[in-house]
């Protein structure tokens, strides 16, 4: 009590430190600097949460706390850098693949500030006494890889070509969709084992060990339960391809489901193989350009393109700033990567940009990007179309580079001239 904690001014420019701190009904943050050794509180704010925020998850709180640290204390986070103290891996968090809508809105603006993250180690003084309720160091996680994942595939095949519909239903019942057209011919037979393959293939990138796989076709279902025998070569092949694909579970189960038990799938498959690019607009469309018993083992990439030679590029940065925090040594450089890599995520090794509501775009090098461009111009897209109808075909069918408008516009006038 002799030397009570009286707020501070810091200095122009001077790092100050963010404690956070929440409970059931509010949220609190400290802003402290130090010197000499020492720290002296500059200012501190809490707020009650509304009934809705209460049933955040842990991590949604502490960041949520930072979220109204930012508003409250925004003259401060625009001319200091913010150095937060928390034994949550904030920036980590921030990074996932699944994040919310909320989660991904907090993280865009955030990154317009010069917020670092570290470990908080003791906190000193009376700092202890603004966080009466502490989270915890970690939430408690529930291994969802190992609960059961249901699969549900269906095929189309009919005059405009054959395509596969893809549902992968997680324990939380959240569903991830993809549809794939195939540029090969195939029978309805075929058809089904692709799309059988490559549902296998999603469980496989997503870890799932536990898996229930539903298909319409009585005689795939049969064949791959070992009741029906495989007399053609080409049915052996596939037969063959998902066996070796079900090495990699610890428990899978085939099993028929009637037609229209299974519209969604079908939906996705017929929608595919149409010409309107509605479903586009939700789910990109990708494309199988070969039969799958004649690709690598499974986990290979449908979206691929061509295999193409390594090459360093704009997505370096931000992937090394996502995994380790590492920033380039040129400050104006570092403060872009900074802004931008909140609008990324990393899922599998390879970066993809994320958004809103639309679906999550695959992040390719300026030699993907070339041919990108000249497969949708001169391929399967047709029509030789201008360079911004050209740009927004690209970013329907997935994929995203930065001035994918500029580079469609050059490459249109090239092959025009």
């Amino acid at each position: 009590m002799q030397n009570p904690p009286v707020l501070s001014a810091p200095d122009p420019g001077e790092k100050l430190f963010l404690y956070l701190g929440v409970s059931s009904i509010a949220t609190s943050a400290v802003l402290i600097r130090c010197k000499e050794g020492v720290q002296y509180p500059v200012f501190y704010v809490s707020k009650t949460m509304t009934e809705a925020e209460r049933r955040y998850s842990k991590v949604e709180r502490v960041i949520l706390s930072l979220v109204n640290a930012k508003i409250l204390l925004r003259h401060y986070f625009e001319s200091h850098p913010i150095v937060v103290l928390t034994t949550f891996p904030i920036r980590v968090l921030m990074h996932k693949p699944d994040l919310s809508g909320r989660m991904t809105k907090w993280a865009i603006e955030l990154s317009s500030f010069n917020i670092t993250y570290e470990p908080r180690t003791a906190i000193k003084g009376q700092v202890v006494a603004d966080f009466l309720l502490e989270c915890d160091s970690e939430d408690a996680k529930e291994d969802l890889s190992r609960c059961l994942w249901k699969l549900y595939v269906d095929g189309s095949s009919n005059q405009m070509g054959a395509s596969i519909g893809i549902k992968l239903q997680t324990p939380k019942r959240t569903s991830l969709s993809q549809a794939l057209r195939l540029e090969f011919r195939a029978t309805n037979n075929e058809t089904e084992y692709e799309v059988l393959l490559n549902g296998l293939k999603l469980a496989k990138e997503l870890r799932v060990s536990n898996l229930t796989a539903f298909s319409d076709s009585q005689l795939i279902v049969r064949q791959v339960n070992g009741e029906y025998e495989t007399k053609d070569k080409m049915m052996e092949a596939y037969r063959s391809a998902v066996l070796r694909a079900t090495k990699g579970f610890e428990k899978i189960e085939f099993i028929r489901l009637l037609r229209e038990h299974n519209d969604e799938a079908d939906r996705l498959a017929c929608s595919a193989s149409s010409s309107g690019e509605t479903l586009a607009r939700v789910i990109p469309i990708g494309i199988l350009s070969q039969p799958s018993i004649f690709e690598e083992p499974i986990g290979s990439d449908p979206w691929q393109v061509n295999l193409i030679p390594y090459e360093s590029s704009w997505i370096d940065p931000i992937i090394t700033y996502i995994r380790d925090g590492s920033l380039p040594e040129q400050r104006e450089e570092a403060r872009k990567v900074k802004l931008n890599a909140a609008k990324y995520a990393i899922v599998h090794n390879q970066l993809y940009r994320r958004s809103f509501s639309g679906p999550y775009l695959k992040c390719v090098t300026p030699a993907e990007a070339r041919q990108i461009l000249r497969a949708i111009h001169k391929g399967v897209c047709g029509n030789h179309s201008g360079g911004r109808s050209l740009a927004h075909k690209a970013m329907i069918q997935g994929y995203f580079w930065p001035n994918m408008s500029r580079d469609a516009e050059e490459f249109t006038r090239r092959c025009n001239q």
